[in-house]
């Protein structure tokens, strides 16, 4: 029996979106990082969230994340720790950290 062009990429095809899917609703495949509900310490809080995120995660006002992180007021809250870390030449953790001073 000969497999046909159409026939081959179909099946290449249903298998490939079946690993992908099968990946995702087995929760091996994310696509989104989720917001730790409480924080408590540092290693809570990942560099790829924003200030709004900390400040949701915390439940502080952004205003005062900005505060402990010596920030100026005009700081975009759509900004990553980790962006802001490096823009004032620290490490992530050590950015981290005055959350919790």
């Amino acid at each position: 029996m000969r497999v046909g062009k159409i026939q081959y990429g179909f099946t290449v095809l249903i298998i490939f979106l079946s690993v992908i899917g099968g990946a995702m609703s087995l929760n091996f495949w994310v696509t989104k990082q989720t917001i730790p509900v409480t924080v408590m310490f540092s290693e809570d809080i990942r560099g790829w969230m924003t200030l709004k995120q900390v400040s949701e995660a915390m439940k502080i006002p952004v205003g005062e994340v900005k505060e402990r992180l010596t920030l100026p007021v005009d700081t975009n809250d759509a900004k990553s720790l980790k962006e802001l870390a490096s823009e004032r030449g620290l490490s992530t953790e050590e950015f981290k950290q005055r959350l919790f001073k």
